[in-house]
C-alpha cells in the first residue's frame, strides 16, 4: 500500500516525470553527433550569446550539417524574431518538456550561458560548453552573503568541458567565486564574446536621429522597494522624454516586472524596445546608453559611444551587494540626480576615451568572434590570436571532505582545528555539504577556514526510475533490505549520483569527515573513481546500539571497502582491529586537533559581548528580560561565594545531561551556593531536558543558554566544567576547558582520559553516583590541579593526518 502511494506521488510530480524521461533517454538512446542543443538562462530568454551562436549556425554554410535545437519556455514569443532573422532552421522545444529532455540527453554539443537544472548529468560522449552571460560587477558566488547560492552553478562548472569568458578579469572572478581554483579539470577559454560580435556590424537601425537608450536594472526585492522604484521610474521617464532634443529619440527597455507597473500610452514620446529585434543587434544603432549597474556597460563600450550611469541609489544598492570595481573609476559619465542625467543626455560636447577600459574588458572582441568561438567548439579550431586556453588544475592531490552542516558540535570544532593546523598548500581541499542542512547562523564558519580551502554546497536528489527512487528511500531506512540485487541497484544509483555531483573532476580522495551520512556512505561503496575514507569520531557500533540514527548495514560495508578508516583515538582503532582484523592496515588514527592557542585567544574576548544575541532558554523565575538575566549571570559569576559548574554540548542521549542535572540536584539540596550553567545549541532531547529542569528542585540554580558563537569567555569564567557523557570520541570541550584554566570533572571514558592524569582534574566513575560524588568532592575540597601539557599534541595529529595519504 505504501509503495503504491509513493509511486503515485512520484508520477504526479511533473519534474519527476520529465527527469525520468531524461534518464531513460540517457540510458537507451545513442548520441547524435550532429546535434547542437542550446539554452539561455534556463529557458527564460533566447538572446545574447545563445542568439548570436544560433544566428551564426543558421547563416554560415560551414555548419549546415548540424541540427540546431533551442530550449525556451515560450516558443510563440520568438515567432517574429525567427522571421526577422531567418532562423527557420532552428527547432524550438518547450523548456523542460519531453522533447527538450530527449535532445538534452542525446545532443553531442550542449551550450548554455548559465546552467542546466540540477538533474542534468552529462554523458561521457557529450561536449558541454558554458559561455558565461556577462562581465560581473557585483560580487558573485561564494563572495556574496549567501554562500549556498553557488550550488548548481558550481555543479554545472564541474560538469562542463569548457568555460568561455570574454576577458581575464571575468575568468579570475569566476574561478575564485565558484570553487574552481586548482581543481577544475576542463579548459577555461578567454576569447570573443559572441553577442558582442553583433556590435561590429555596419548595419544600423535608426531614422537619422540620435538614439538615447535607457535600460535600468530591476531592483525590486520587496513590495515596498518595488513601489519606490516604480515611482522613481515613472518620474525618470517623464523627465527624460520631456528634455529630449529634436534630433534625439528615446527608446526604453524595461524588465517585464517594470513594464507591468507602467502604461506605455502615458508616454507617447517614448518608444519601448521591440522584442522582435535582438538587443545586441540593436545596440550598434545607439548613440547614448543610459544604464546603472548592468554588465551591458562592459559590452557597449565596444561601440565607443557615450555611456551614462544613472546611479541615484548607488549607496543603498551596494549596501547589500559587494562590488569588484568602483564605478567612479570607469571612463563613463555618472549622474546621481535627474537634473544631472538630463543635462548629460542633452550635452553634445563630450570626449570619449575607453582605451584602457577596452583593453581590460573587451580586448578579445571582434566582428568574427562568434564564428571563431563556434569553430573552437565544434572543430577544435582556433585560427586567430583572440582565443586563449587557460588551465587552472595545479596537479596537486585533491581531497573532497563531507563535513555535514557545520553545526555547533565537537566534530565541527575538530574539523576547524584541523584546518588551522595542517598545511593546506600540500593538497587541494574542498569541503562539501548538503545545501539544505547549512543554516544561516553557520555561514560564518565557512569564512573561518583558510582562504585556499574551497567549499561546495550540493543540492538536488539522486536520479532514478520510479522503482529506483522507491527502493532508495526504503533501502536507506530499512536495515533488513539488504539483498544482493538491492545492493547492485543502489550502487548503480549512487555511482550515477557521484557523476551528477562531481562531473569530470579528478578527485583523488573522497572522505566522509562526519562519518555517518547514509547517502555519502552509500556513495563510498558504489565504485566511485577515487580513493575513499571515513572518519570515526566515536565507537559507531556503540552509537548504533544506543540511537539507531544511521544505517549500520551501509556503514559495515563502508568499513569493509574504504581505503582509509580514520578513528580519532587509539581506543576506537583497537575496537575496529578486533572487529575487522583483515583491515588493520587501513585503520589509521588521526587524533583530534585541539588548537589551544585559538581557544585561549577567544577566551580573552569580552564576556558581555559573547552573550550578546544568545538565547536564554531557561532561567529561574527571577526576571523575564534576557538582558537583565545575563547581567545577573555575570554578577553571580563574579561572586566568589558561589561555585559555578558548566556543561557545553548538544541535547543528545550520549551527552547524558539528565544524569548531570540529577547529580547537581543532590548536591544543591545540601549546599545552595552552587550553580549549573548549560550551553546547548540544539538536539533531539531539548524539550525533555528543559522539562526536567523545570521540574527540578534545583531549578533556582540552573541557567540554560542557546548556541554561542564564542562560549570560551563563559567557559573561562566558570569554576568547573563537567563531562557527563556515556561515551565520547574525545570530549574536545573538556580539553578546551583545560586550555582556558577551568577545572574539570570527567567521567571515566578511556578515549577522554587517555592523556589525563589525576593531577589534571577529577576522574570519576561513569555513572550517576560517580558524577554526584565528583561534584560533592569538588565543592567540599576545592582541589588544586596541575595545568595540562599541550605541547606537541597537534603536531602529532598533523603527522597522523599526513600518514593517511601515504
Amino acid at each position: 500500500m505504501m509503495i503504491n502511494k509513493m509511486a503515485r506521488m512520484f508520477k504526479q510530480n511533473i519534474l519527476h516525470r520529465e527527469t525520468i524521461s531524461y534518464l531513460n533517454y540517457c540510458e537507451k538512446l545513442p548520441i547524435n553527433s550532429k546535434l547542437i542543443f542550446l539554452e539561455g538562462t534556463q529557458g527564460d530568454a533566447f538572446n545574447g550569446h545563445i542568439f548570436a551562436l544560433a544566428l551564426e549556425l543558421c547563416q554560415n554554410s560551414k555548419y549546415q550539417e548540424f541540427e540546431i535545437v533551442v530550449s525556451v519556455k515560450d516558443i510563440k514569443k520568438y515567432t517574429d524574431l525567427v522571421t526577422k532573422y531567418g532562423l527557420q532552421k532552428i527547432k524550438f522545444v518547450k523548456f523542460m518538456g519531453k522533447e527538450a529532455m530527449k535532445y538534452l540527453a542525446t545532443a553531442r554539443y550542449l551550450i548554455n550561458d548559465t546552467t542546466f537544472w540540477d538533474f542534468f548529468n552529462k554523458r561521457p560522449e557529450q561536449r558541454y560548453y558554458i559561455v558565461w552571460h556577462g562581465t560581473p560587477l557585483k560580487k558573485m558566488g561564494n563572495e556574496t552573503d549567501n554562500p549556498l547560492a553557488v550550488s548548481n552553478v558550481q555543479r554545472n562548472f564541474y560538469q562542463a568541458d569548457r568555460l568561455y569568458f570574454s576577458n581575464d578579469y571575468t575568468r579570475e572572478v569566476m574561478t575564485k567565486a565558484y570553487g574552481l581554483t586548482g581543481i577544475y579539470n576542463g579548459e577555461i577559454i578567454v576569447g570573443p564574446s559572441p553577442r558582442n560580435s553583433l556590435l561590429f556590424s555596419e548595419t544600423v537601425f535608426n531614422n537619422g536621429k540620435e538614439i538615447v537608450f535607457y535600460m535600468p536594472t530591476w531592483r525590486g526585492t520587496t513590495i515596498d522597494q518595488q513601489l519606490v522604484d516604480e515611482t522613481k521610474l515613472m518620474q525618470t521617464l517623464s523627465d527624460l522624454s520631456a528634455k529630449m532634443k529634436s534630433n534625439q529619440e528615446l527608446i526604453v527597455k524595461l524588465h517585464p516586472f517594470q513594464m507591468k507597473a507602467i502604461n506605455p500610452e502615458d508616454y507617447p514620446e517614448i518608444k519601448f524596445f521591440d522584442d522582435s529585434m535582438e538587443l545586441y543587434d540593436f545596440l550598434k544603432s545607439v548613440s547614448i546608453l543610459i544604464t546603472d549597474y548592468s554588465s551591458i556597460m562592459f559590452d557597449f563600450a565596444n561601440t565607443n559611444q557615450k555611456i551614462i550611469l544613472y546611479t541615484y541609489d548607488k549607496e543603498e544598492y551596494f549596501s547589500t551587494r559587494g562590488v569588484y570595481r568602483d564605478l567612479s573609476t570607469f571612463p563613463f559619465e555618472e549622474a546621481t540626480t535627474l537634473e544631472e542625467l538630463t543635462s548629460l543626455v542633452t550635452n553634445s560636447c563630450y570626449e570619449i576615451d575607453y582605451t584602457g577600459f577596452l583593453s581590460e574588458f573587451c580586448n578579445y572582441d571582434h566582428e568574427l568572434g562568434t564564428q571563431e568561438v563556434l569553430n573552437h567548439m565544434l572543430f577544435d579550431e582556433s585560427s586567430m590570436d583572440t582565443l586563449v586556453t587557460r588551465h587552472v588544475h595545479n596537479n596537486k592531490e585533491t581531497v573532497f571532505l563531507m563535513v555535514g552542516g557545520l553545526w555547533d558540535n565537537g566534530i565541527t570544532t575538530a574539523l576547524m582545528n584541523m584546518f588551522d593546523a595542517i598545511d593546506t598548500n600540500e593538497r587541494n581541499y574542498v569541503l562539501f555539504f548538503y545545501q539544505k542542512l547549512m543554516r544561516p547562523e553557520h555561514f560564518s564558519k565557512l569564512a573561518s577556514f583558510p582562504d585556499n580551502v574551497q567549499y561546495y554546497p550540493i543540492s538536488g536528489i539522486p536520479q532514478g526510475t520510479t522503482k529506483e527512487k522507491i527502493l532508495r528511500l526504503r533501502y536507506l531506512k530499512d536495515e533488513k533490505m539488504d539483498s544482493e540485487i538491492n545492493q547492485a541497484i543502489m550502487k548503480k544509483i549512487y555511482h550515477r549520483e557521484y557523476r551528477r555531483l562531481f562531473g569530470d573532476l579528478k578527485i583523488d580522495w573522497f572522505i566522509s569527515y562526519t562519518g555517518f551520512e547514509r547517502e555519502i556512505a552509500q556513495m563510498l561503496i558504489s565504485d566511485i573513481p577515487c580513493k575513499t575514507g571515513t572518519f570515526m569520531h566515536t565507537d559507531m557500533y556503540q552509537e548504533y546500539e544506543l540511537k539507531h540514527s544511521f544505517s549500520m548495514k551501509i556503514m559495515s560495508k563502508v568499513y569493509e571497502k574504504v581505503d582509509a578508516i580514520i578513528p580519532v583515538n587509539k581506543e576506537i582503532k583497537a575496537e575496529m582491529d578486533k572487529r575487522l582484523p583483515d583491515r588493520e592496515a587501513n585503520i589509521k588514527v588521526v587524533n583530534n586537533f585541539l588548537n589551544v592557542d585559538k581557544v585561549k585567544q577567544k577566551a580573552e574576548e569580552s564576556l558581555i559581548g559573547s552573550l550578546e544575541g544568545v538565547s536564554v532558554d531557561f532561567y529561574p523565575n527571577k526576571v523575564a528580560d534576557d538582558v537583565k538575566t545575563k547581567e545577573l549571570l555575570i554578577e553571580e559569576l563574579a561572586n566568589n561565594q558561589l561555585v559555578h559548574f558548566i556543561h557545553i554540548g548538544r541535547y543528545a542521549k550520549e551527552k547524558s545531561q539528565d544524569r548531570l542535572i540529577t547529580a547537581f540536584e543532590t548536591n544543591y539540596l545540601n549546599n545552595q551556593n552552587v550553580r549549573l550553567i548549560l550551553v546547548a545549541p540544539h538536539g533531539p532531547l531539548r524539550a525533555r531536558i528543559l522539562q526536567q529542569i523545570e521540574n527540578s528542585p534545583a531549578k533556582e540554580a540552573i541557567i540554560v543558554l542557546g548556541r554561542m558563537d564564542n562560549p570560551y569567555p563563559l567557559l573561562k569564567a566558570a569554576d568547573c566544567f563537567v563531562l557527563s557523557s556515556l561515551y565520547e570520541g574525545l570530549g574536545l570541550v573538556l580539553y578546551e576547558a583545560l586550555a582556558v584554566g577551568t577545572d574539570i570533572i570527567t567521567v571515566n571514558i578511556p578515549a577522554t582520559i587517555e592523556k589525563l592524569t589525576p593531577e589534571n582534574g577529577l576522574i570519576v566513575d561513569n555513572s550517576l553516583s560517580g558524577i554526584t560524588l565528583g561534584i560533592k568532592q569538588y565543592i567540599e575540597n576545592k582541589p588544586k590541579f596541575e595545568p595540562f601539557d599541550f605541547a606537541g599534541v597537534d603536531e602529532q595529529s598533523v603527522r597522523e593526518w599526513e600518514a593517511v595519504f601515504e
